[in-house]
């Protein structure tokens, strides 16, 4: 037998050998390992979908949307609004990690945000996780589920269950809310996601794409242009308009010149995230934004819409305070609100809502 073909079968053997020592290896993974890899995928693939959510509320018919994906990675995807009519047509881009939000109705086009101006997009549409190992295994118990399929692609099941609780009128329940992720095996998308306020199996949020096809998908997504008729607002800070993001309290003060109200109670595990000051037209909205490596807790804080702050904000941006409320409604969030003479708080977010109420209570306003 000559030599090469003596190799080759050789190199082949071995091959085959390490095949199912490989697919042992990942069989095994830990649910750990599984969102690590998750949060740390080299993105070497982009996809096409259409995602949908139905969102459960108490006493109602479900809330439910839908969103055309085209999601090459992090920094370059494109989200747009299917579903429902009221909000049809709202679109997110993301594009060399710059943020486009383009809202039709209102003829904006709000372009240079920087990447943590897509928060809603990404945790509510595209069910990206934060980057906060530490406090997700901290703060959750996570088990591996037997694996799945979803469109046609084989997928790891991960439950995260709250590890923190609270007592209400003599009951217990979980501060936040338990959640399921099926992830694709092969490239770590992740192609639905659950979430429960029990150990049932009756989420009251579902998210999951109808349709998934992984492509190249780096041609489709063109720079975003602002469409005729448009009134163009940059909010990189060159202007009278921005969305800014503060690491710290003491930043987004100094930087910004105004008290930022921060709560004195905040439920066990979470941690803040970032500061963000949104100004437009004059009127000023400071959202901060909090997380326990899973869940969000968000507080946004505004004038209140007298007629001064109508005269000052015009009516492009209390439109777009209306248009965000009515987003917002579709997400799988709680809602708490207080107010004072001139400014209103709302506090939201994935935790129940006696929760938001004890951080509500603790805002000087």
């Amino acid at each position: 037998m000559p030599y090469l073909t003596r190799t080759a079968l050789i190199l082949s053997a071995l091959l085959l050998s390490l095949q199912p020592m490989a697919a042992l290896a990942q069989q095994q993974l830990s649910p750990q390992q599984i969102l690590q890899q998750t949060l740390n995928r080299k993105e070497s693939q982009g996809f096409v979908g259409k995602r949908r959510l139905k969102v459960y509320r108490q006493n109602a018919n479900p809330l439910e949307a839908s969103a055309d994906v085209v999601y090459t990675d992090r920094n370059n995807y494109n989200v747009a609004i299917a579903a429902p009519f009221g909000i049809k047509g709202i679109q997110f881009n993301m594009h060399k990690g710059v943020n486009v939000a383009y809202f039709p109705d209102e003829k904006l086009y709000l372009f240079n945000g920087g990447p943590n101006t897509s928060y809603m997009p990404e945790r509510i549409i595209l069910s990206q996780l934060v980057n906060k190992p530490e406090l997700l295994w901290s703060n959750y118990t996570l088990r591996r589920e037997p694996d799945d399929i979803t469109n046609l692609t084989a997928t790891y099941v991960v439950d995260l269950i709250p590890k923190h609780t609270f007592t209400y009128n003599d009951q217990q329940y979980w501060q936040t809310p338990r959640r399921k992720y099926w992830i694709d095996k092969q490239h770590f998308h992740i192609l639905q996601e659950h979430r429960y306020w029990d150990m049932s199996n009756q989420p009251y949020a579902t998210a999951w794409y109808e349709t998934f096809r992984k492509e190249d998908t780096r041609a489709r997504l063109s720079e975003p242009q602002a469409p005729g008729g448009t009134n163009q607002i940059d909010l990189s800070g060159g202007g009278k308009n921005s969305f800014l993001t503060y690491s710290t309290v003491a930043e987004a003060e100094a930087r910004e010149k105004i008290r930022v109200a921060t709560p004195s109670y905040l439920p066990k595990g979470f941690a803040l995230k970032d500061i963000q000051v949104f100004t437009l037209f004059g009127a000023r909205i400071q959202v901060l934004n909090y997380t326990d490596g899973l869940n969000d807790l968000m507080i946004t804080i505004r004038p209140q819409q007298n007629a001064f702050v109508t005269l000052l904000a015009g009516a492009f941006s209390l439109n777009l305070i209306k248009k965000i409320t009515d987003l917002s409604h579709q997400a799988p969030n709680n809602y708490h609100s207080t107010a004072t003479e001139n400014r209103i708080a709302v506090v939201f977010g994935d935790l129940h809502p006696v929760e938001l109420q004890k951080v509500g209570a603790s805002l000087t306003l």
